[in-house]
C-alpha cells in the first residue's frame, strides 16, 4: 500500500510540475471539431452531436483505470439528466482494443476512441507516460501500446469539457490529479447556466 501512495504521489507531482494542465483548453476557447470511432465502429462527429445542444466531452485513461470506470458509471447514471436538457455525452479514450468494448457493453455513455492521441492533442490533455509509471503499469499487466495501437505510451489527464452548440467551451474541469473526477452534478450545473 506504502509503495502505490508513494507512486501515486510521484505521478501527480510529475504531472503538476509538467505544463498538461496550464496547456489544456480552457472555458471560453473554441473546442476543436472531431471525427472519431465509437467502440461499436461507427464514425462520430462532434458537429452532428452538437447540433441539437450541449456536447459533454470526458476524457478517460482506459478500462484498467478503476478511477476512470468509476467516473463513467456515474456519468452513465447521470445520462437521463443529461438528455433533459438535451445534451449529448461521450467518453474519449486512446484504448482501441477489446477492454473498451466489454466496458461499453455495460453503459449508455457512448466511449469513442482517441486515434493515435488526436482529439486530446487538440484540446491540450495528454501528457507523455513518464519511465517510472509505464514500469509501473506494466508491473501490473497493462501494456499501453497494445491497448492503444500506438508506440508512443501516452495518456490524458482527467478532464472534462462542456460544449456549447457554436463550438465555444462553456465549462473545463481539469486537474492534474487522476483520483479526482467531475462530479456529475457540477456538469449539470454548468449546463443549467448555459442555459439560463
Amino acid at each position: 500500500m506504502a509503495n502505490a501512495l508513494a507512486f501515486y504521489d510521484d505521478l501527480q507531482d510529475w504531472i503538476a510540475a509538467s505544463d498538461v494542465v496550464e496547456r489544456a483548453l480552457k472555458a471560453g476557447d473554441p473546442a476543436p471539431a472531431f471525427l472519431a470511432p465509437s467502440a461499436d465502429g461507427a464514425l462520430v462527429s462532434s458537429e452532428i452531436l452538437l447540433r441539437d445542444g450541449p456536447l459533454v466531452i470526458s476524457f478517460f485513461r482506459g478500462a484498467w483505470c478503476s478511477f476512470c470506470v468509476e467516473e463513467l458509471h456515474a456519468l452513465d447514471a447521470a445520462l437521463p439528466r443529461f438528455r433533459a436538457r438535451s445534451s449529448q455525452v461521450v467518453a474519449i479514450s486512446p484504448e482501441t482494443a477489446e477492454p473498451v468494448r466489454r466496458l461499453q457493453a455495460g453503459l449508455s455513455v457512448r466511449i469513442l476512441s482517441d486515434v493515435d492521441y488526436g482529439i486530446g492533442l487538440l484540446f491540450g490533455v495528454i501528457f507523455v507516460v513518464p519511465p517510472f509509471m509505464r514500469a509501473h503499469l506494466e508491473a501490473h499487466g497493462v501494456d499501453l501500446g497494445g491497448l492503444h495501437g500506438s508506440t508512443p505510451w501516452m495518456l490524458p489527464i482527467p478532464a472534462t469539457y462542456v460544449v456549447a452548440p457554436d463550438g465555444r467551451i462553456a465549462a473545463a474541469f481539469v486537474d492534474a490529479d487522476f483520483t479526482c473526477r467531475t462530479d456529475p452534478r457540477d456538469i449539470l450545473d454548468a449546463l443549467d447556466r448555459l442555459q439560463a
